[in-house]
């Protein structure tokens, strides 16, 4: 079985794509929710908005993740890992027996 590729790896795929393939780029740019379904990726959320930003020389761009709930609960190596785009485990609910 393979593993589901995370954020990094997926952002990694498009970038390689729209580097060797300017139509694409240009469709990331200004239809990303269609490049991104000619990628195969098919599954997208309506809810979800997105946004394409080319970062340029000269040029840093900064994704600022939402802070999670539990924020002040984590250690540290926690919040960093938040911050990266890890999933976190939800503290919130209770366990439903068996």
């Amino acid at each position: 079985m393979s593993k589901k590729p995370n954020r990094q790896q997926t952002e990694a795929k498009i970038n390689v794509r729209a580097w060797k393939d300017p139509a694409f780029k240009e469709k990331l740019m200004q239809d990303p929710r269609s490049a991104l379904k000619d990628m195969g990726m098919s599954k997208i959320p309506e809810a979800l908005a997105i946004q394409t930003i080319e970062e340029k020389k000269n040029q840093w761009i900064i994704r600022l993740q939402e802070r999670p709930v539990n924020y002040h609960d984590l250690s540290e190596e926690a919040l960093e890992k938040a911050a990266s785009g890890e999933p976190q485990e939800a503290k919130c609910c209770p366990k439903h027996p068996g």
